[in-house]
């Protein structure tokens, strides 16, 4: 095990984008922190079932961070991201979201971002304000009017 730790730390000689060369292991290690629901994202989780190690073992975690480093790991780790989240996948799981009813707040996220990727609602932004919404300037005018208004019924007594 020493060894093969040791192979996994030397500086890698494939190029990004081959992956006929990737050992077993480290095709599993990207299929887990890729696919595996408990894995998912997971470098040290991935990193140790793929390696048969116990995850608290910090090799395990120092290992997956050198293999997440590698660029042909990266790549295929971002091909398979591609495969499995892409836009079809996407639609389907917003869609789901909408159409259920027990979560509305992430119901209403779920309408808000559809309507924005098919620019149904655009929001605007008044860009004379340094970026503050239409909002939140109505509502600075709306407090302005009535300090206005305040100011206006109590005027100050003339000390002339």
């Amino acid at each position: 095990m020493e060894e093969e730790n040791n192979r996994l730390a030397v500086a890698p000689t494939k190029e990004a984008g081959d992956f006929s060369d990737l050992n077993p292991r480290q095709e599993l290690f990207c299929q887990l922190y890729v696919y595996d629901k408990e894995c998912f994202g997971n470098a040290t989780k991935s990193y140790a079932q793929a390696y048969d190690i116990d995850e608290t073992n910090p090799v395990a975690r120092s290992s997956a961070s050198i293999e997440l480093s590698k660029p042909y790991i990266k790549q295929r780790v971002r091909d398979l991201l591609d495969e499995f989240i892409n836009d079809t996948v996407v639609d389907l799981e917003l869609a789901s979201v909408i159409k259920q009813n027990k979560e509305l707040s992430s119901k209403v996220a779920a309408i808000r971002e559809y309507n924005k990727l098919k620019q149904r609602v655009i929001e605007k932004t008044d860009i004379t304000s340094g970026g503050k919404t239409i909002e939140q300037i109505m509502g600075m005018h709306i407090i302005q009017d009535e300090n206005n208004r305040i100011q206006n019924q109590n005027p100050e007594p003339d000390n002339g």
